[in-house]
């Protein structure tokens, strides 16, 4: 094959680049998006990005900047591309779970790029806050208590994204396993479960990953409503902090 025919441009700084023609950053986080469903975060390198695009890895610094604003626009294109289009319509409770599915199909079809939301932050998670804190003060919260509400809706959907990638894809101890009507199942390797281990314990060695998601999400609705009523009541509890005359304090959203 021919090599590709590049040209002359001038980038950050007066910096002249020789790239191929038709390479921006967009095909460049395509690319490396493309790498790390493969290969995971731990895996990816610049030298192999650079491989699969036929350039150097200067020529991808040229276009990206660093290994680190790669690695946010990645991030940023992944959340942006949520099924997330501002305030929503219909009752909060619905409309949050909508948001929790609509989170976790996107995390999951991109599992690899969990690992970099622990360096990164994308400007696209604006969105998702948004929309998150519009939920949350539709359902009734005052401004503070509605922005953590909101916050705390988005460490669940990240976490709990996150622990299902993990039970999807640890392939040393989990596998595959229809149950009875077909569903689809993970389950520990038999063979690596040990002898003798309770049937009732047994049993909860199976996931259907489905179901788990509208269990969490049941509770984490649950737990929403309950802090409405708090809201709305001024009910109280006890604080470890609070003196030693153990006066009630009232539940509130610290700011």
């Amino acid at each position: 094959m021919p090599p590709r025919q590049g040209r002359v441009a001038e980038g950050p700084a007066g910096q002249v680049s020789r790239r191929p023609v038709g390479l921006d950053s967009d095909a460049i986080v395509a690319a490396a998006l493309a790498l790390i469903d493969e290969r995971g975060a731990a895996s990816f390198t610049i030298r192999d990005l650079g491989a699969r695009l036929g350039v150097s890895a200067p020529t991808i610094y040229w276009h990206v900047g660093s290994k680190m604003r790669l690695y946010a626009a990645i991030v940023d294109h992944v959340v942006g591309d949520m099924a997330v289009t501002g305030h929503s319509s219909g009752p909060w409770e619905d409309r949050l779970r909508r948001f929790l599915a609509a989170a976790r199909t996107q995390l999951l079809a991109h599992p690899g790029v969990m690992e970099l939301m622990r360096a990164v932050h994308a400007p696209a998670f604006k969105r998702w806050a948004a929309e998150a804190l519009d939920i949350m003060s539709d359902a009734g919260f005052g401004d503070a208590d509605a922005a953590t509400y909101a916050r705390t809706a988005l460490l669940h959907a990240l976490g709990c994204a996150h622990v299902e990638a993990t039970t999807a894809h640890t392939v040393r101890y989990m596998e595959r396993a229809p149950d009875e009507a077909g569903a689809p199942r993970h389950r520990v390797k038999p063979e690596l479960l040990p002898p003798g281990l309770e049937s009732r314990i047994a049993s909860m060695t199976s996931y259907d990953l489905d179901e788990q998601h509208q269990i969490m999400t049941d509770i984490f609705i649950g737990g929403v409503r309950a802090g409405l009523e708090r809201a709305s009541t001024g009910p109280t509890r006890t604080d470890g902090a609070d003196g030693a005359d153990g006066a009630h304090l009232p539940y509130r959203a610290r700011p």
